[in-house]
């Protein structure tokens, strides 16, 4: 009977080890059917925190824009001014360059009548001499 016992508790072990190996196995089938789903969870858990990321950052961007578009807008205001400045000058350089040929035109003249003029002041004292004489 020993014997006999002996066989039976060999027999419930396989049976034990053969019902822990089917539901090892069940469980081994479980987890193979939800490992996609759980990948995908944390895929999608990737995603929604990197799309959070990506409005976050879209918001700052937004942000700063903001607070340059006046600032773009004066620098553009300042540029045009200075480009305005930049056309008066070269037209005020430009009269000052025909004025100044004018200055050393009419100089040229004013040493040329010189001469002129002395030899008039000469005769105008002489016919007043002459007057005064008389």
């Amino acid at each position: 009977t020993t014997r006999l016992v002996q066989i039976q508790e060999e027999a419930q072990r396989d049976v034990d080890r053969w019902e822990e190996q089917k539901e090892l196995e069940r469980k081994l089938e479980v987890l193979e059917k939800t490992l996609p789903w759980a990948e995908y969870d944390v895929v999608r858990g990737r995603m929604v925190e990197a799309n959070h990321e990506v409005k976050a950052t879209r918001e700052t961007f937004q942000k700063a824009a903001d607070r340059v578009k006046p600032l773009a807008r004066k620098l553009e205001e300042i540029e045009e001014e200075v480009a305005a400045l930049a056309r008066e000058e070269k037209d005020v350089e430009r009269r000052w360059n025909q004025k100044d040929t004018q200055r050393v035109a009419i100089g040229t003249q004013l040493d040329q009548l010189d001469p002129q003029i002395d030899e008039k002041r000469i005769e105008i004292a002489r016919i007043r001499r002459e007057i005064a004489n008389l």
